[in-house]
């Protein structure tokens, strides 16, 4: 998605950053308001809302999250850690003709709003990473997951990805090493994990063993996602 934005001009690529900051703001606001009115009177203000509000915060802070921090970040691929005298120290890797120095106004606005926000963006992804939640099948309510661990080092690796893809531009080898080792290392614990889904099932399988047919399609069906 950034390559093709970074094809559209660098007016086309602002403008799709401050709406994804907009956006972000509008997010956090209902949060806000949704915590104080549930804090104030024990219920939630309008169950729409709140539907509407995690539908689209899993999609902008867990689907999204590294396609959402690596354009928030974009401005600040400014080749910061080349060798002084090279050309391309401090010009935008994705529009060096337009950004010949990021430390200049106006694109300096642009980076530094750009940066506050993916702290926040990347505080939200990791609160999302360790309230992690599944789906009991024998209540029909949300199950708190035992434990977030995968989940976590999963957001702090897909963090460090992006982060070394924008931040450590001018140093190859340090560049390309992070890479390596963070993509590795990702793959391994998606690889032995064991979902809290896949968990949940065997749990009840084993406390319910004579369980029909169509109750076990049921709690397949349930946790399946």
């Amino acid at each position: 998605l950034k390559e093709l934005l970074v094809g559209k001009g660098y007016t086309a690529y602002n403008a799709v950053l401050y709406i994804m900051v907009v956006y972000a703001g509008l997010t956090w606001t209902a949060c806000v308001y949704i915590s104080i009115n549930f804090a104030r009177t024990g219920k939630l203000p309008r169950r729409w809302m709140v539907r509407l509000l995690r539908m689209f915060t899993v999609v902008f802070y867990q689907v999204l999250y590294v396609t959402v921090l690596h354009l928030l970040l974009g401005p600040s691929h400014c080749h910061w850690l080349a060798r002084a005298g090279q050309p391309i120290k401090y010009r935008n890797a994705d529009f060096p003709a337009v950004v010949a120095d990021c430390r200049r106004m106006p694109h300096l606005a642009n980076l530094m709003i750009g940066a506050a926000f993916a702290v926040l963006h990347t505080a939200m992804g990791g609160l999302f990473a360790l309230a992690d939640v599944a789906f009991n099948p024998v209540t029909q309510h949300w199950l708190t997951a035992a434990q977030s661990t995968v989940e976590v080092k999963a957001w702090c690796l897909k963090t460090l990805v992006v982060l070394a893809a924008n931040l450590l531009s001018g140093m190859w080898k340090l560049q390309a090493a992070t890479l390596l080792i963070a993509a590795w290392w990702l793959a391994y614990i998606y690889i032995r994990w064991v979902s809290a889904d896949a968990a949940t099932r065997a749990f009840v399988l084993h406390q319910h063993p004579s369980l029909s047919v169509r109750s076990r399609l049921i709690l397949f069906c349930k946790t399946a996602g």
